[in-house]
């Protein structure tokens, strides 16, 4: 759906559906969807809904960089939401970096089990585990961050505007 358009049509997506976190901190932003006109579909709205996820991880990219004197070298990617080949790819011209993705995407549970194994003596030690990562996919940038401004500007007005909207009942 997301790739059979070129943009989001100027869809707009907030998801804060908990407030905003870092580096927004807005516990009372709300979530919203905006640019919608008459002309906006179903595909315009799912478009925008995905980019929204991308446009955060590239907040969250930002802010760990800015905030963590550690240099990157390697981005791997896991959850559910790392199995949507688009928030990913898009993700990756953001921050224009590659990203790795593996064959198993639940790590949690992964890394229970590798905790689980190590302390039973299943395996002796991490080393031995890292040779069970396989990699499913990566996403190599294929569009410079410039071609998303646009875009990512608008989100960031439309995130500006959900702020403060939520009045907290204690």
């Amino acid at each position: 759906m997301a790739y059979s358009l070129v943009n989001s049509g100027g869809v707009c997506f907030v998801p804060s559906f908990s407030g905003l976190q870092i580096p927004v901190n807005d516990p009372c932003a709300c979530t919203s969807f905006m640019g919608i006109t008459s002309s906006t579909t179903k595909n315009h709205l799912v478009r925008a809904m995905l980019e929204s996820i991308a446009f955060r991880n590239k907040q969250l990219y930002e802010t760990i960089t800015r905030e963590v004197d550690v240099p990157t070298t390697y981005i791997r990617a896991d959850g559910g939401v790392s199995k949507n080949s688009f928030v990913m790819q898009m993700t990756s011209d953001l921050i224009d970096k590659t990203i790795d993705k593996p064959v198993i995407t639940d790590m949690s549970c992964l890394g229970a089990a590798f905790l689980a194994g190590l302390a039973i003596g299943f395996w002796s030690d991490k080393e031995e585990l890292k040779k069970l990562r396989q990699t499913d996919v990566v996403f190599k940038p294929q569009k410079g961050p410039k071609e998303y401004e646009l875009a990512m500007n608008n989100w960031t007005k439309a995130v500006q505007r959900s702020l403060h909207w939520v009045v907290p009942h204690f």
